[in-house]
């Protein structure tokens, strides 16, 4: 072929911009003097002359034509404007039908006669229509440049599907006019009808633009099985080098639309893969590639697969409406997908497995009839900065030893869970943001163990992350909030490790049974919560729920502000709770009910504005609760109190818990309610440090202090022990015994009361034996009328008002107790009659000296009439002021005032004490100086 001489393109664009604006072949004819030579002299087959042959030209021997000026020929040979493919004057054309003689060097009918006469690097021009590869694929082993020709204005919406025309159709009338691709995107359609490749290409350097390739079935196939991967069926089969694809369509019938294998390494632009029997674009086999603003749609089996060590990159690509998974990433095969969106597919949008491992970055993978993302199988991977919403499913599934890392994604509005860890899942889930999932934002069961770190899971319909059927993981310094049931639940048998998260706001159901809580664990679950910079608050229901035979152990935590409980143990739960921070709950601070038996370690509670601690009817809780510090409350009822023991009630409190500042009682014991309450500081409450009601507690080692009302009630007919106990500072009396109670009170401190030491109201009977009672404003030991207390060798003295105050009524028996040194009456005695049976002394001691009615003139007569009336006939001689100094009441008769005054002398300075308590070793003997002088009193802390 020759160059045009004598033209330029620079002047006015030569023959082809003349044929372009004269727009018909009669024009350009009449331009040229060819009007007698017939079409063929155009196309440079005419003229006989040597002028005639300088003019004859052939159309696509010209030199190189710009990206807008491309000649197209159909079959008519009319000239059309061209669509942008550059090609040269050295360019084959196939042209689909039978070449006129003369155009043999140029023009092949078929793509296979064009490749073969190629040479390296040579340009073939499919031109548009229907091009059959037979039974024979191409075989592409050499650099060609094969480009379909276009017709743009041909071209319909991309998106408008053409129904495909079925094979007995296609039989019957094998020269239909009727389109059968699925898209319609080129006028140049190559295609197989014997389920043999299209293509197949093994060289680098080959290019293929602007072409529709599909493999067809016209015939009924063996069944071979479901052939996949390297032995199923292709329509373009890329078996080595370096090949590029431009705005081709690839489909296939009878199996993949576009295989890559063999370490090739293809590009791909602006391709369609499509409506294929398994996959659109399969890639192994070591292969790698780039696909670049691809389209994958309607294959049966996945869009997209990558697997045996494949590792291409797929950037913005549309991947939608597959019948099976979007993109699959199986057998250790890796990849880079970024910028792409999934979308629609009827299985997974994404499933890897079987040890892939590849990279997802800044995807959309969305509105999935199945799961957004399935990592399965030991499936690994990393998934990042991804947009995972509206998914029928969960947004992001791992399973059966999958170990993805996801981080930085947006996981919402997924009809089922965020993210499920099942079936021994791990993998590492980090910095995400995962809101608005209708069931639990991350969900782990079935020994799955993954980790969970910087998260933000909130405004879940159901929980914020929930651990089950003895799953496991680690969950740390996350912000779980907004979630409608529970911010985090532990149930049957789950076991996670819980630590520095802040879990608040949950916002709850109406209807729904404990909504908002904090954190819940139930059905045998477990689980270690730790870490001081936990924080479990501002949920509406409880901060902590156990239930139904719960086990976990709380660490650290800060659980506070919630609306209702800070802790709420039910139905048989146990766990340990240490070191944490229970404060400003709007109701209990805890409560345990239903036979709950936890552990409590050092923990520290306070605010709140009902119950600090309660251990409610029908609990048998048994637990250990130590070092609790209960704060200043809000309490309205007469029922409200820091602890609260109930029916059944069985606690131990031990170990320096601080109860204090309730505006009721401190440590309430009710019916039926026991346990042992020890080495505890219960203080500056509004009523009772501690109030038994019917109860049964043992109480030993504690201090009790600057109660508003009563350091210790008893009364319901308690049978309490109370031993070793410090009672001081107390505003109405250390101790009160009433409603036919009858405790046993035994080596006590009770001193420094504003009120009266001891208290034996009405009713009350008991043993109080070995107890210290001194330095108390009012009486020592007041008894009232019918109440029958058994005074054993107590101690009563140095108080600033009676020592022994029997009122009218008062029953008793007194043995063996010191009273002296009391700034009132040593012993008083209201209209009681001695030796009656109904109150008897015997071998008690009394300092007379320090009885202010013998001195004082208007209280002596008193005292002289009420002891002389109940002393025995022949007796009435008793001290009549200081000078009867020598007169001694005989101690011989128990049933006489004379017991009361054994080795007592009205002058004498001192008296030696039996030494009962053994609080009071370092004790010697009384003096005139004050108690507190010589009496270890415990400092408050």
């Amino acid at each position: 072929m020759r160059r045009r001489g004598g033209e330029s393109r620079e002047g006015g664009g030569g023959l082809l911009h003349t044929l372009l604006e004269a727009g018909s072949l009669d024009a350009a004819k009449s331009k040229y003097g060819h009007v007698d030579l017939g079409d063929d002299a155009i196309l440079g087959t005419g003229g006989k002359g040597a002028e005639d042959k300088k003019k004859q030209r052939n159309l696509l021997a010209l030199d190189k034509w710009s990206s807008q000026e491309l000649l197209c020929l159909q079959n008519e040979r009319k000239i059309i404007r061209p669509d942008g493919i550059l090609i040269d004057r050295t360019a084959f054309v196939v042209t689909g039908h039978p070449v006129p003689d003369g155009w043999s060097s140029t023009h092949f009918e078929t793509l296979q006669e064009a490749v073969a006469a190629a040479d390296d690097g040579q340009i073939l021009v499919v031109q548009a229509g229907r091009h059959s590869v037979g039974s024979r694929p191409l075989f592409l082993d050499k650099r060609l440049r094969i480009e379909g020709v276009k017709d743009r204005n041909a071209v319909p919406d991309p998106s408008a599907l053409v129904p495909r025309i079925p094979d007995v159709q296609r039989l019957k009338d094998p020269d239909t006019t009727q389109v059968d691709l699925e898209y319609v995107r080129s006028e140049a359609r190559i295609f197989s009808d014997y389920g043999e490749p299209v293509i197949v290409v093994n060289a680098s350097g080959v290019q293929v633009l602007g072409l529709t390739i599909s493999q067809r079935i016209n015939f009924r196939m063996k069944d071979h099985g479901d052939l996949q991967g390297l032995l199923a069926r292709t329509a373009v089969d890329i078996i080595g080098g370096s090949s590029v694809f431009r705005e081709c369509s690839f489909s296939s019938d009878a199996g993949v639309a576009c295989r890559v294998q063999g370490g090739s390494s293809p590009f791909f632009s602006k391709c369609e893969f499509e409506f294929s029997a398994h996959q659109g674009l399969w890639v192994g086999d070591g292969s790698t590639g780039r696909v670049e603003d691809c389209r994958f749609a309607e294959c049966r089996l996945a869009n997209l697969q990558i697997e045996s060590g494949a590792d291409p990159v797929i950037l913005r690509c549309k991947i939608f409406q597959s019948y099976g998974c979007g993109v699959r990433v199986t057998d250790k095969g890796k990849g880079l997908l970024m910028g792409n969106q999934i979308y629609s597919n009827k299985s997974s949008n994404v499933c890897v497995d079987d040890e892939a491992e590849p990279i997802f970055r800044g995807n959309a993978v969305y509105e999935g009839s199945a799961d957004g993302i399935m990592v399965m199988s030991n499936g690994l991977g990393t998934f990042e900065d991804n947009d995972i919403r509206n998914n029928d499913g969960s947004g992001v599934v791992i399973m059966s030893g999958g170990e993805p890392t996801l981080s930085m994604n947006t996981i919402h509005r997924n009809r089922a869970h965020g993210i499920f860890v099942t079936g021994d899942g791990h993998g590492f889930i980090r910095r995400n943001e995962i809101f608005q999932n209708v069931l639990a934002g991350i969900y782990i069961d079935a020994e799955s163990n993954p980790s969970i770190s910087h998260n933000r899971v909130s405004n879940g319909l159901g929980t914020g992350i929930t651990v089950a059927d003895d799953g496991e993981g680690r969950i740390e310094d996350n912000d779980i909030f907004l979630n409608k049931l529970c911010g985090i639940e532990v149930r049957t048998g789950g076991n996670p490790l819980v630590q520095a998260n802040r879990i608040y706001e949950g916002i709850g159901v109406v209807m729904v049974v404990l909504p908002g809580v904090g954190v819940k664990v139930t059905n045998d679950g477990r689980g270690t919560f730790r870490e001081n910079q936990q924080q479990i608050y501002r949920n509406s229901h409880a901060g902590v729920v156990l239930e139904n035979g719960a086990n976990p152990i709380f660490e650290g935590n800060a659980i506070f502000e919630g609306e209702t409980d800070g802790v709420n143990c039910s139905s048989y739960s146990t766990g340990e709770f240490v070191k944490n921070k229970i404060m400003k709950n709007t109701l209990m601070g805890v409560v345990i009910t239903r036979h709950a038996n936890p552990k409590f370690v050092q923990n520290e509670v306070s605010g709140g504005a009902d119950f600090r601690w309660r251990i409610p009817a029908g609990g048998s809780w048994k637990g250990t609760m130590w070092g609790r510090r209960v704060g200043r409350k809000t309490l309205s009822d007469g029922e409200r109190a820091g602890i609260r023991i109930e029916s059944d009630g069985k606690p131990l409190i031990e170990k320096d818990n601080r109860v204090h500042d309730g505006y009721e009682d401190g440590i309430l014991v009710s019916w039926g309610g026991a346990g042992v309450i020890r080495g505890n500081r219960i203080y500056q409450n509004k009523k009772s440090g501690i109030r038994i009601d019917g109860g049964n507690p043992l109480l030993r080692k504690n201090m009790i202090y600057l109660g508003c009302l009563h350091g210790c009630l008893v009364t319901g007919k308690s049978s309490a022990r109370i031993e070793r106990n410090d009672f001081f500072q107390n505003q109405v009396c250390a101790i009160r015994v009433d409603g036919g109670s009858a405790p046993v009170l035994k080596k006590n401190l009770i001193h420094d009361g504003k009120g009266d030491g001891l208290v034996v109201g009405s009713t009350g009977r008991g043993v109080y034996e070995l107890n210290r009672i001194f330095m108390n404003a009012g009486a020592g030991v007041k008894v009232e009328k019918n109440a029958d207390p058994e005074l054993l060798e107590n101690q009563i003295n140095n108080g600033n008002g009676v020592g022994l105050h029997l009122q009218p009524g008062a029953k008793g028996r007194y043995v063996g107790n010191d009273i002296a040194a009391n700034y009132g009456d040593q012993l008083r005695i209201e209209g009681n009659k001695l030796g009656s049976g109904d109150l008897y002394f015997e071998n008690n001691r009394v300092d007379w000296s320090f009885q202010p009615s013998f001195k004082h003139p208007d209280l002596a007569p008193i005292i002289r009439q009420q002891l002389a009336s109940h002393l025995p006939e022949g007796q009435q001689g008793l001290p009549r002021g200081a000078g009867d100094s020598d007169r001694r009441m005989s101690a011989s008769s128990s049933s006489s005032l004379l017991d009361l005054i054994a080795d007592a002398r009205p002058d004498s300075k001192s008296m030696t004490l039996k030494h009962t308590s053994s609080l009071a070793k370092d004790f010697e003997h009384f003096s005139s100086k004050k108690l507190s002088q010589t009496l270890p009193v415990r400092k408050m802390r």
